[in-house]
């Protein structure tokens, strides 16, 4: 990110000297250092903030500079700060992770499902238990011989991308990869799918996901994620064409 586009995602608070010794910290240092506490859940939703002054003394600067660092935190949502009561929590992770599911464009997934699964299937073809390749073989199966059309196709595909990355064996990347489904899930990305599943474009995925499945299958560790990556460009392809 340059330093432009870093000064813009901070409401106009510059990172420049946020060091946090030889000398008081600046408004950036203290936003990221509460935002932090409030992410983490030190701060938990309703609770008030010390007051200003309070902060000020904590933090070694002046209560200008903690009103520059609250209102930033107020733009992004995490607070709210009330005239004569005070600066008051208001997250929650639940409403946090939705709020990031109700602007991200189906492109905008795709663009994160390439940045994550084409690794998570070199993971997979590295830690993948027998049972794990096994059933990988039979969502390829299922998929092929799908007839019902496209609303089954894609809860299949769904079932093969989530088994790829439960094969890994890493809980975190797993539970990375459920909060990319819940994305999937959004009302976006299934009009999306509505225009972009014909008869034409399941085949040739399906063709993809046997590739991928033969790959991760044969401990072909860097064939899988290109594979994988091939596929997501196509996806990608189907939705700017769409």
């Amino acid at each position: 990110m340059n330093e432009t586009a870093v000064h813009k995602s901070l409401g106009g608070i510059r990172l420049s000297n946020v060091g946090l010794s030889g000398g008081s910290m600046n408004a950036a240092a203290i936003y990221a250092r509460i935002r932090n506490d409030i992410i983490r859940m030190k701060y938990l939703n309703q609770d008030q903030l010390p007051p200003e002054r309070i902060l000020a003394k904590r933090f070694g600067v002046a209560r200008g500079t903690i009103r520059n660092a609250l209102s930033t935190l107020e733009q992004e949502g995490l607070v709210a700060r009330r005239r004569g009561s005070g600066t008051y929590v208001c997250f929650t992770a639940g409403s946090y992770l939705e709020s990031i599911i109700e602007i991200t464009s189906p492109m905008q997934l795709i663009e994160a499902r390439m940045a994550f699964e084409p690794h998570a299937a070199r993971v997979a073809a590295l830690n993948a238990s027998e049972q794990d390749r096994q059933i990988l073989r039979e969502k390829v199966l299922m998929l092929e011989n799908n007839d019902e059309g496209q609303p089954t196709f894609s809860i299949l595909d769904e079932q093969f991308h989530r088994t790829l990355v439960q094969s890994t064996r890493n809980a975190l990347l797993i539970g990375l990869y459920h909060f990319l489904e819940s994305v999937r899930a959004h009302q976006h990305w299934n009009r999306m799918k509505r225009i972009t599943l014909t008869d034409e474009n399941m085949s040739m995925f399906n063709v993809q996901h046997r590739e991928i499945m033969e790959a991760v299958v044969g401990m072909r560790v860097e064939t899988a994620g290109e594979l994988v990556k091939k596929h997501l460009m196509t996806v990608q392809m189907t939705l700017q064409s769409s």
